[in-house]
């Protein structure tokens, strides 16, 4: 019993599945919060369709190099 502490094995495992189910969710939670907010940074323009994620990153990657450019070519 040492390390169970008198719990049955499956009760145990259970609990640790629930407690990693929520941080998981909490996890994605804020990833999904992180992408949102990139968009509304982004400005996409509001056609009803919102831009995945993939969409997302290239949109910011152009964004950050176009960015780049004009600080390069900037007197």
């Amino acid at each position: 019993e040492g390390k169970d502490h008198g719990k049955p094995r499956v009760v145990r495992s259970k609990a640790k599945r629930v407690a990693a189910n929520v941080r998981e969710r909490r996890r994605i939670s804020e990833y999904n919060k992180a992408f949102n907010q990139l968009r509304i940074s982004l400005n996409h323009p509001l056609s009803g369709k919102r831009l995945s994620k993939i969409a997302t990153l290239r949109r910011a990657i152009n964004r950050i190099q176009a960015l780049r450019d004009s600080l390069d070519s900037a007197p």
